[in-house]
């Protein structure tokens, strides 16, 4: 088996397992009718950037990013509308949900009527994708911010972690297999932030341990 083939198949096997992470949360939305622990905006910004990679995707004829891109936006989609019919509350993810569908119809746009080059059109959709998935895997930093400030990574998903922390680095290798800037670079923060809160759980676990004792 080539390195390569290697490569796209654990990186498959990785962002299916991420993207099936967040079914069992919108399922416990469902039960309990709680959307507090449920990441609106991760979502929205999940479902903005299968949509750019999917059509990135078939500009590219990258099957993995297709059919990748094609599962995310599905269950993405499903959490999201999922979201909106249980919280009590709809202004603010309306007026978020407004917001992406503004960006992506402006996007759209952009693309077949001023650019209309199919080169520059990847080129273009890829760093849009690029910027949005840049900002998608840079919010884990609040969470570092957070943990910080509370002097504790209690709640923290130790599998949720490094199922992340694994995704980004697969992404990071295929990306820089395949040459393509905007596929690896936006999974730099990624894997900083996934390295980050190790650090932080290997911390503040040693200095909880010697309170205790």
């Amino acid at each position: 088996m080539e390195f390569m083939t290697l490569v796209e198949l654990i990186t498959q096997a990785a962002t299916l397992l991420m993207i099936g992470s967040g079914i069992p949360p919108c399922i416990n939305m469902w039960k309990t009718g709680r959307t507090d622990n449920i990441p609106f905006l991760f979502f929205l910004l999940g479902e903005l950037n299968a949509i750019c990679f999917l059509v990135y995707g078939l500009m590219q004829s990258n099957n993995v990013l297709i059919f990748l891109n094609c599962v995310s936006s599905v269950v993405t989609g499903g959490c999201i509308l999922s979201y909106l019919a249980v919280v009590q509350s709809k202004l603010r993810p309306l007026a978020m949900l407004s917001g992406a569908l503004l960006y992506l119809t402006g996007l759209y746009y952009y693309l077949n009527y001023v650019i209309q080059d199919e080169t520059k059109m990847s080129d273009n959709l890829g760093f849009c994708g690029c910027l949005v998935s840049t900002f998608m895997l840079s919010t884990p930093f609040l969470d570092i911010i957070d943990c910080m400030k509370r002097k504790s990574c209690e709640g923290m998903s130790h599998v949720m972690l490094f199922g992340a922390l694994l995704c980004s680095a697969c992404w990071f290798l295929y990306g820089n297999l395949l040459q393509d800037p905007y596929i690896y670079l936006p999974n730099i923060p990624g894997v900083v932030s996934g390295l980050g809160k190790i650090g932080l759980i290997l911390y503040f676990g040693t200095v909880k341990h010697k309170h205790s004792d």
